[in-house]
């Protein structure tokens, strides 16, 4: 029989195009998913031969019209000769499977000497792809291949079991194919999810602790909490989403307990997981992914009947994108490629190793070095041949027949960690004997032999190893001494790579690709260089970069893990230098959200501050003091928050610079709202936001950012409000909660609503207060906010007390109030203990009310937060003269120290609230023309918000007392 030339440039792998539509094409009972290669009926997998399914493929495409059995063969068997016999077969066993013939039904119609013709009717349905998604910085999933051989059945399997069975792992040994299978069903599901399909190559992770956090950075969850996990399942619990965890095997504890609480707690996701064992958890569902299929042994076969193979199709495939643009198959052949894929077990990373070799070596040859390195490997142990055996014996043979240089190469760059650049394979490969030019060269072929991929996503191009290619190349690494100049270059490398970029714009860097290459391979570097008492300098300098990075990336734990190391083993030349300012700075911040406002957080803050004062830095003393200021703001020293901020003002103004100046008049302001300074408050943040020369950039140690703009204008909002003009303060804070589109950092977006939920509160209007608190606790719970969602149960308390179930508004409202302490978190303990007591008076629980607002109040005049002290004397005020107590002269004056404070502070919705409680105390006391001059004084004084709850209070009591307003 002739021979089969296979022509290289049709039949080498290709990427779809990013305007490829998956035609899905309708006949009769059968839907056929061209871009998927499968078909259907009813709902059913209809098993097909890939050249049949080559063949239905076409005949649909050109349906009504007589497709010529030579263009059938160009399209169903490119760049090989076959016999038109194949074509009959093919075209029969299609038919077979239609059914064509057994019923009324008729789909194929052979034209005598020319062709054959679709003639049944059918329905076309496009459904676009994602428009350039291999070139999407954002679009997590590698290129998806037109062509991969014996797997279109299993994909489509896997797709619709994991529509209805949400949980499944596809389970086989390594090299298989399963990642390779897993993208292309993650391809398949993309716009059923609409885009949200996210593909997690854990292989890239050694510690299993890092695989929530990397989880969370994929996603674009910024996450302030220790417990990644239970954050990560708050932020999925209502997305229909689909994550593929791939190569759990080493991390297979955490990456089960992982999945299956997801799985429970997160109905509208679905999981698809790769490994080499089942996870064995409640929901999971196990597809075993099968060895490609070989020529069976003792039969013979025709070279025609071999291409029917997958094996063989992909041994052939990637033989020709090696080289061979003219590899002739013939029958002589066919035995002895069977047995290079029986050998190579159906693997297909083995089966593309040998291909790759098969230029070189021809057919015979490829056999023969397989024989002799397989003999060597299992003498004695060929009864139980484990099939990671098989692949290790397969990268021996391979990497023995690299020249020495590629070798090399080969072994330096194992130390990577998931992707790379060939600026980085050059700064790493790279010694004295060894240059840049000669770097590329090696690993331009070692790409070439497929044992370096390119990775073609993000905005410029990188490399990877597989992971057993690179698993194999660091053992050999090792064995060559070489192992520790290597790690040292890798470090380095990342190190300068670090010092180039700002942590800011590399973690909001939309160049996901960029992201991950940088916090895999510094994670890698410092796990060697932290672990070695030889490098520990190396370690600590990369540790201060990653640091900033890592928080930045609101990867809080790890950062404090990371700052903890490194400042346990950084070495005297390290000591009061800017790397242990920037580790000890990142740990008082870490430790902050992490683990609560704790003495060892302000401890690492200050020694931060000492050294950036030591070091002549005013931007990182500022830095600094701005953390410390809100560190005592948390804890509810006032005074001492007061002190930094006037502290860091003096620092500023030496500087010159409008954005630290904008920050220190900031913190100001701040410092005088808590302190019931509204009219100097009121000027800061007015200022600030009328400012054209204050720089507002998305994100900024130093600067006035727009995270701190949207705070300055939460804070205006309530001033307005205690200044009198509700209608101004409820504009203002819808249009910076709801309006704005910016606020994307979950702290500053929950300081707003925690700002905006006081006052709305205040003003009374229950329906927008409900609202902006439930939006508080559930942003809270998706973010670990502690603290703020305590805040958020409290307020939800407090509207209960005062318009619906007081008793259930008085528990929930205390069990806020002990989280807050357990948090050390003080800074809004006073209002709320206030509401309480007012919660604990109308139950009849008088005693119970003094003790709470007695508390408040000394809480109050003991770390200066004056603003709130105002309304807790009147609510003390109203519990003394109530009937239980019936201290009138007490409650008088506290009623009149009340007013004079609030109009000290220019806090006229104060003076309004404690001017009703003191006119319904006169009135009980039988004064009531003291007590209409008294409130009507007030009430006059204001010019809006007479549709709030307390103005309309007044009006009413105005009325009664036959006042009228002048409104």
């Amino acid at each position: 029989m002739p021979g089969l030339p296979i022509d290289r440039g049709q039949h080498e792998g290709r990427h779809e195009s990013s305007e490829t539509h998956d035609q899905v094409v309708s006949f009769g009972p059968f839907r056929l998913f061209a871009a998927r290669r499968f078909l259907e009926r009813d709902g059913t997998p209809v098993r097909l031969s890939s050249r049949a399914l080559d063949i239905l493929v076409v005949l649909v495409a050109e349906a009504g019209k007589v497709v010529s059995k030579s263009d059938l063969i160009a399209r169903a068997w490119p760049g090989i000769t076959v016999d038109e016999a194949n074509i009959r077969v093919q075209v029969a066993a299609l038919r077979k499977a239609l059914g064509d013939g057994a019923t009324s039904a008729s789909y194929i119609s052979t034209i005598p000497g020319t062709g054959y013709c679709f003639v049944a009717p059918i329905f076309r349905a496009g459904v676009p792809a994602s428009t350039n998604q291999a070139f999407d910085p954002d679009y997590n999933l590698p290129p998806k291949v037109t062509r991969i051989f014996g797997r279109d059945q299993t994909v489509g399997e896997i797709v619709i079991r994991l529509k209805t069975e949400r949980f499944l792992t596809i389970v086989g040994p390594g090299g298989i194919g399963k990642t390779t299978v897993a993208v292309s069903v993650g391809h398949e599901l993309n716009n059923e999810f609409g885009g949200a399909v996210y593909l997690f190559d854990l292989g890239l992770l050694s510690d299993p602790l890092l695989i929530p956090g990397t989880i969370a950075v994929t996603l674009g969850i910024p996450l302030q909490s220790a417990d990644l996990t239970t954050a990560l399942i708050n932020h999925l619990r209502d997305k229909r989403t689909l994550l593929i965890f791939d190569s759990c095997e080493h991390v297979i504890e955490t990456v089960a307990t992982l999945a299956e609480r997801i799985f429970a707690n997160a109905p509208q996701v679905h999981i698809l997981a790769t490994s080499r064992e089942s996870l064995r958890v409640e929901g999971e569902h196990i597809h075993r992914l099968p060895p490609l299929a070989s020529p069976p042994d003792n039969v013979r076969l025709t070279a025609t009947q071999v291409l029917d193979f997958p094996a063989v199709q992909l041994f052939m495939e990637r033989a020709i994108a090696g080289g061979r643009r003219q590899l002739t198959l013939t029958d002589t052949d066919v035995p002895i490629i069977g047995e290079i894929c029986r050998r190579l077990d159906g693997i297909a990373l083995a089966i593309q190793l040998a291909a790759a070799r098969a230029n070189a070596y021809g057919m015979e040859g490829t056999l023969s070095l397989l024989k002799d390195r397989f003999e060597l490997t299992w003498e004695g142990r060929r009864t139980a041949r484990p099939r990671h055996h098989t692949l290790r014996a397969t990268l021996d043979w391979s990497y023995d027949l690299l020249p020495q240089e590629e070798r090399l190469v080969l072994r330096r760059l194992s130390v990577f960690v998931g992707t790379f650049t060939l600026e980085a394979a050059c700064a790493v490969a790279t010694d004295e004997d060894l240059d840049d030019i000669r770097v590329a060269a090696a690993t331009a072929a070692l790409v070439g032999k497929s044992l370096v991929e390119v990775d073609k996503g993000g905005t410029k191009r990188r490399y990877r190893l597989l992971d057993t290619t690179r698993t194999y190349a660091a053992i050999k690494l090792g064995e060559s001494g070489e192992l520790d100049p290597t790690k040292q270059r890798h470090a380095i490398h990342y190190r300068e790579v670090l010092e180039r970029h700002d942590s800011s714009s590399l973690a909001m860097s939309r160049d996901l690709s960029l992201r991950s290459e940088v916090l895999g391979n510094a994670r890698g570097a410092l796990d060697w260089s932290l672990s070695s008492a030889n490098h520990t300098e190396v370690g600590v300098s990369l540790a201060a970069l990653v640091a900033p990075f890592l928080a930045e990336l609101s990867l809080l734990a790890e950062c404090h893990r990371l700052t903890r190391r490194a400042l346990g083993v950084i070495g005297e030349p390290d000591r009061a230098t800017r790397r242990e300012m920037e580790l000890q700075a990142s740990l008082g911040s870490s430790l902050m959200l992490t683990e609560g406002y704790r003495e060892d957080a302000r401890i690492a803050l200050m020694r931060a501050l000492d050294l950036a004062e030591v070091l002549g830095d005013p931007y990182f003393q500022m830095r600094m003091l701005r953390s410390l200021h809100n560190f005592h703001i948390a804890i509810g020293d006032f005074r001492k928050s007061f002190e930094l901020a006037q502290r860091n003002e003096e620092v500023a103004r030496k500087t010159n610079d409008p954005a630290p100046i904008a920050v220190a008049n900031w913190m100001l302001g701040l410092s005088n709202y808590f302190a019931g300074n509204q009219l100097s408050a009121e000027r800061s943040c007015e200022s600030l936001l009328a400012d054209p020369s204050v720089l507002r950039n998305q994100s900024s140690n130093f600067g006035f950012d727009s995270h701190t703009e949207t705070r300055v204008r939460c804070a205006l909002a309530a001033i307005r409000w205690f200044r009198g003009f509700p209608d101004q303060a409820v504009k203002m804070a819808l249009e910076t909660i709801h309006d704005r589109t910016d606020i994307e950092h979950p702290v500053t977006l929950s300081t707003g609503l925690v700002f905006s939920g006081f006052m709305f509160v205040r003003i009374g209007n229950v329906p927008v207060a409900r609202g902006v608190i439930e939006r508080l606790i559930a942003h809270c719970e998706r973010h670990s906010l502690g603290p703020h969602r305590a805040v958020g149960i409290g307020l939800k308390g407090v509207l209960d007390i005062h318009h619906g179930d007081a008793e259930e508004g008085v528990e929930m409202l205390g069990g806020a109030i002990s989280a807050l302490q357990a948090d050390r978190y003080e800074l809004h303990h006073p209002a709320l203990l206030g509401s309480l007591a007012e919660g604990l008076a109308k139950l009849g629980r008088s005693d119970d009310a003094s003790t709470t607002i007695d508390d408040a109040i000394a809480r109050v005049e003991d770390n200066g937060q004056a603003f709130i002290l105002p309304e807790l004397l009147r609510i003390k005020g109203v519990i003394l003269a109530s009937a239980d107590q019936e201290d009138l002269a007490g409650a008088e004056r506290l009623f009149q120290r009340s007013l004079k404070l609030a109009d000290a502070q220019h806090a006229l919705s104060w003076e309004l609230r404690t001017a009703k409680s003191f006119a319904e105390l006169r009135i009980l006391q039988g004064r009531q023309a003291e007590a209409c001059s008294l409130l009507a004084a007030v009430f006059d004084r204001f010019t809006e918000g007479f549709d709030s709850f307390d103005l309309k209070a007044a009006k009413a009591l105005l009325g009664k007392l036959g006042a009228t307003p002048g409104v």
